[in-house]
């Protein structure tokens, strides 16, 4: 008689319901004397749970690698982003404190402006680091209420004017008296971003535009610019962490490279999307997409 070689084999599939089911069946052939195969001895388990089980487990870990990922390119952006407007802010202090007397009031005018920007610049990234800490935490839940989409828009645009006026680019809003369900503050975000990119991102002389309209129980926010526009590869890449980077303005703006990152996480905190057309030196469609009423986050996307 043959030695005998016990085997084990997993099999899937599904029942009456169309559940999955799992299978571990092992065993030994069996020989004749002539050595002949006639037939087979073993025993059948369900595994079920436990395949369930390791890829829960498996799940889980894939998430906290992504997460641990996400958080070291996050915060290394924030690092190399504070470091130059931090030495603009040390550098002009300690010059004023050893040459501020000697210095013209137009000099001095010029620094504090540097000071400024540079000031504005780290309250940006502060709020961006508050905005990705809200994405990360479990426990924020959505706080929906009724809002008038027009009024909501223009108080948020209201803000940008002066930025978009410095430039000489036109700010021009068309939005329809619509009511919807959401989170007044995290659309705010999103609105904000997506303009405030859009203002960088035209020339003097440009307009930049923002439109809603609503089509089968959705309401679409639009964001459109006529500046300069964006590559294939660009967008591609437009909503992943590890491929951000900031990019200069029209006027050389800087930037951390996160707003259209974190607009695209609070969109689907929402229980909406984001839809993006561009082409370079024409400009840049940003569509918010949202449901009119409060929706499950199972939905997202859809």
């Amino acid at each position: 008689m043959s030695d005998q070689v016990e085997t084990t084999s997993i099999y899937a599939f599904d029942d009456f319901q169309g559940q999955s089911i799992w299978r571990s069946i092992s065993g030994d052939p069996l020989f004749d004397e002539a050595g002949e195969f006639c037939g087979y001895h073993g025993v059948g388990r369900d595994i079920t749970d436990r395949v369930v089980a390791e890829n829960e487990v498996k799940k889980q870990r894939d998430e906290l690698e992504r997460l641990n990922s996400q958080k070291d390119k996050f915060f290394s952006i924030i690092a190399h982003d504070l470091k130059n407007p931090v030495n603009v802010i040390l550098g002009y202090s300690q010059l004023f404190s050893a040459a501020g007397d000697k210095m013209s009031r137009e000099d001095i005018l010029e620094k504090v402006g540097h000071i400024k920007e540079s000031a504005d610049h780290l309250l940006k990234l502060m709020d961006d680091l508050l905005a990705w800490g809200q994405t990360q935490m479990a426990a924020v839940q959505v706080q929906n209420q009724t809002i008038v989409l027009s009024e909501m828009l223009e108080n948020t645009t209201q803000s940008l004017r002066q930025t978009a006026e410095a430039k000489s680019v036109s700010l021009n809003l068309n939005i329809p008296g619509i009511s919807i369900e959401t989170d007044p503050g995290l659309l705010d975000t999103i609105v904000r971003n997506l303009v405030a990119n859009a203002i960088k991102f035209s020339y003097s002389g440009q307009t930049v535009s923002v439109a809603a309209h609503v089509e089968n129980n959705f309401v679409t926010v639009s964001v459109s610019d006529t500046g300069t526009g964006m590559s294939g590869e660009t967008l591609d890449n437009l909503f992943q962490l590890d491929k951000a980077k900031s990019l200069p303005g029209t006027a050389n703006e800087t930037g951390t490279g996160l707003g259209l990152f974190l607009s695209h996480e609070f969109a689907v905190r929402l229980g909406g999307k984001i839809e993006v057309s561009s082409k370079e030196n024409e400009g840049s469609v940003f569509s918010i997409v949202l449901p009119l009423k409060e929706e499950n986050e199972d939905n997202i996307g859809n």
